[in-house]
């Protein structure tokens, strides 16, 4: 099956050859962390690419996720579960329309998914979209409206 079309994201037509036309939070598999920074200074580092957003977003969101226990932790003593759940947040931090996340559940315990399927749920109910990249099953019928599936390199079937 060949894909062909337009994509726009926010009423914006999205093409290679211009700048992106809006913000977008991503994970792409494995988070990209600064190892020698706190979560917090992690958070923050990113947080200066935009100007609006405020300290208590980053606060928010490492509480959230239980990140504040050890506040000088380095990120190289996060265990894989902890990294996943700060790489989540870098997503999230912004609040954008778009957010992309690619296996967001990897290395997470039961109850880390259960908080991830109710912050995109949270989001959504307040306009973000989300493209979601995800083996797991269960995970992904609590979170999508829309499913494709992917069979080598092409998209097989929608439900």
């Amino acid at each position: 099956m060949t894909v062909t079309g337009d994509v726009s994201v926010a009423g914006k037509s999205v093409n290679v050859q211009e700048a992106y036309p809006i913000k977008a939070g991503i994970l792409i598999e494995n988070p990209s962390l600064i190892d020698d920074f706190s979560a917090y200074k992690n958070l923050e580092l990113l947080a200066r690419l935009d100007t609006t957003l405020q300290p208590k977003q980053i606060h928010n969101l490492l509480d959230y996720f239980e990140l504040t226990r050890f506040p000088e932790q380095k990120v190289r003593k996060f265990s894989l579960g902890m990294k996943q759940k700060l790489g989540i947040a870098e997503a999230f931090l912004g609040g954008y329309p778009l957010i992309i996340l690619d296996e967001p559940t990897n290395a997470l315990d039961h109850n880390s998914i259960i908080k991830l399927i109710q912050l995109i749920q949270a989001y959504n109910a307040n306009g973000s979209t989300f493209i979601i990249v995800s083996h797991d099953h269960d995970f992904v019928e609590q979170v999508a409206t829309h499913k494709l599936f992917v069979k080598e390199g092409t998209i097989s079937h929608e439900i």
